[in-house]
């Protein structure tokens, strides 16, 4: 496994949450979910609910860029991608947001992160990996906009906020 060196901060891997409930821990996640609401946390959400195989291929993957994150990591492999702005006025800016990949069959598996060098000014405990939400899409679909404008959404409201909304659980 490869670690960050003692010169680089060691970051952390958290997902964003979406509410302005104060969930940080996995039986507040559950007393939450047990009153019948979504998970605050989408991109948690869709992890979970993607097969055993996907989960554990979006898991490594997120704790390898999190051990070694950009610029080392490098940002257009298979794995991890940097998105991009759009090629036409009607699509949404997605540049300074990654996609963890995973592609199992015909399908691909996307979870959408963004990385906050600045989380320890924003009450976060280190520099963040924040996973925001996910999607999933046979190969060759393009992901409809509607997906990207949420996603874009969710990285502003991040952005915008301090504390920072996450929710902080192991990967």
């Amino acid at each position: 496994m490869v670690t960050a060196s003692p010169s680089q901060p060691k970051w952390i891997a958290v997902y964003y949450r979406d509410t302005d409930d104060h969930l940080e821990s996995t039986s507040s996640r559950e007393r939450f979910i047990g009153k019948g609401l979504p998970d605050p946390a989408p991109a948690r959400e869709f992890i979970e609910s993607c097969p055993k195989p996907v989960r554990a291929a979006i898991r490594a993957r997120i704790a390898a860029v999190r051990d070694y994150p950009p610029p080392r990591f490098p940002t257009s492999t298979p794995m991890w991608s940097l998105m991009h702005k759009p090629k036409t006025k009607k699509d949404v800016d997605m540049s300074g947001i990654f996609e963890v990949r995973d592609k199992h069959d015909k399908l691909l598996y996307r979870v959408f992160c963004v990385l906050d060098s600045q989380g320890p000014s924003n009450g976060l405990s280190a520099p963040a990996l924040v996973m925001l939400s996910g999607t999933v899409k046979r190969k060759g679909e393009e992901v409809p906009q509607a997906i990207y404008r949420e996603v874009r959404r969710q990285a502003n409201r991040y952005f915008s906020l301090s504390p920072r909304p996450t929710v902080v659980e192991p990967i």
